[in-house]
């Protein structure tokens, strides 16, 4: 997974990629009263965890959540998914043959 800086017009933030795909974020929220300390907020754009994670003090702290749920997400993932790096050809028929050992159609 990659940190990326993400600028735009109004919020400053970073944005998490598992390969091409952006699965988080933290970001600056200058919306949020100027007398809370927590103004980065923590996101995460993976099925079955919401969405928005919480506000923290820091950038650091609110990077840590994200990339822990998008960790804690990526553990339920059957083992012969590749999440990240590039396709090979030679991985296609090694997934094909466990999931039709799984199925029985051997």
């Amino acid at each position: 997974m990659k940190w990326k800086t993400d600028e735009q017009q109004y919020a400053i933030g970073s944005i998490l990629y598992a390969g091409k795909w952006p699965v988080g974020g933290a970001h600056y929220d200058g919306a949020r009263n100027r007398h809370d300390p927590k103004k980065y907020k923590a996101t995460c754009a993976l099925p079955g965890i919401k969405r928005e994670l919480g506000y923290f003090e820091t950038d650091e702290e609110a990077r840590a959540v994200a990339e822990s749920a998008v960790n804690y997400w990526m553990v339920g993932l059957p083992a012969n998914v590749v999440v990240s790096g590039p396709r090979s050809e030679s991985a296609a028929p090694k997934v094909r043959a466990s999931v039709d050992k799984r199925e029985g159609r051997l």
